[in-house]
């Protein structure tokens, strides 16, 4: 089995709870949904077997992100890495049931073209502004994090190498709402493109 992917590569997580965290990202081709605003090439450029991508994964964290990486048989990859000592991170828009049990680690983007089939994750990033506030409260109660502490992210909708500022403040309104209301979110600001990063 091969796994069509459109790159491999060492950077760091600009996003969630992980922001900062140097890691090996595995990008995985293809998406079911087809949203305006997306930044990700999702064509395939390299065919590459669970031998060959564990060998160009350096970093302690991998991500396997997309497109959908779900997509894909990704299962036996993730065995892979953990045993050569990897913490495997799972980055999904839900679209595809998964035994998230599998993964040290499952951050979940919901797009409002299909919710999610499962919520029991790590973390939850909203895009604004897709989600109204008052989506992600009813949205987010609905949902059961598995740690301790529930992981709600307002996300901007940025371009592909810039913030977008109007959406930045868009979220810190929605924070100062949110918390007025006694519902907790944080802010994710995609860091790697403030430093321009891969």
């Amino acid at each position: 089995m091969k796994y069509p992917l459109v790159e491999v590569f060492d950077s760091i997580q600009g996003e969630g709870a992980f922001a900062g965290a140097p890691c090996t990202f595995v990008r995985f081709a293809g998406c079911p949904l087809h949203c305006s605003f997306c930044d990700t090439d999702k064509q395939i450029h390299l065919r590459l077997s669970v031998e060959s991508v564990v060998e160009l994964c350096h970093r302690h964290i991998v991500v396997l992100t997309g497109g959908e990486p779900t997509l894909h048989e990704i299962g036996p990859l993730a065995r892979a890495l953990r045993e050569d000592g990897h913490r495997v991170h799972l980055e999904t828009n839900g679209y595809i049931q998964v035994p998230y049990l599998s993964y040290d680690w499952v951050t979940l983007s919901p797009k409002k073209e299909r919710l999610p089939v499962s919520w029991s994750v790590d973390e939850i990033k909203w895009l604004v502004p897709m989600w109204s506030l008052e989506e992600i409260i009813e949205r987010a109660r609905q949902a059961t994090t598995r740690v301790a502490v529930s992981y709600n992210y307002l996300q901007p909708i940025n371009g592909k190498l810039t913030l977008n500022m109007l959406n930045v403040q868009r979220c810190i309104k929605m924070l100062e709402v949110a918390d007025e209301r006694g519902f907790r979110l944080r802010l994710s600001l995609q860091i790697h493109k403030i430093i321009n990063a891969k």
